[in-house]
């Protein structure tokens, strides 16, 4: 099954080259490795990806409906960790994950329960209200994980 298909993907800048006609897929179980220069266009592709850039032409479908049709819906399905994390000064971790489940519609008692699992299995419970400039950006995990 494919789970991302970038089909003819533009996105072209005034100043910058951005990128032209890309198309890739990724099956179901697959990793897939975007690899380029600097300025090559790999940041922008994930953006489109996303939606969070609107590309000029092509499509991009995940688990086969367009990101441009249903963004909520797809969204729910698909992660991006940006190079550079955006946090708030002001939030603390819970209150970081709360907006994001409400950016989501998530229900708050699922909200609710998936922190406490998850926050459990991974032992971060104790960072939950700790501000992000209270913690360290390096992690170590003590025993292998899964979902």
């Amino acid at each position: 099954m494919k789970i991302i298909e970038v089909k003819k993907l533009t996105k072209l800048y005034e100043n910058k080259r951005g990128i032209k006609n890309l198309s890739f897929t990724l099956d179901e179980g697959n990793i897939l490795c975007i690899i380029g220069n600097n300025g090559a266009g790999k940041t922008t592709a994930l953006k489109c990806i996303m939606n969070l850039l609107i590309p000029d032409q092509g499509e991009i479908l995940i688990n086969g409906n367009s990101v441009l049709m249903d963004s909520k819906k797809y969204k729910r399905s698909i992660s991006y960790i940006p190079e550079l994390p955006i946090y708030y000064n002001e939030l603390t971790v819970y209150d970081h994950l709360k907006f994001i489940a409400m950016a989501y519609e998530l229900d708050y008692k699922e909200f609710e329960n998936k922190v406490k699992f998850y926050a459990s299995k991974y032992e971060v419970e104790n960072y939950l209200h700790c501000y992000f400039n209270e913690l360290s950006k390096v992690c170590f995990a003590s025993k292998k994980y899964t979902m």
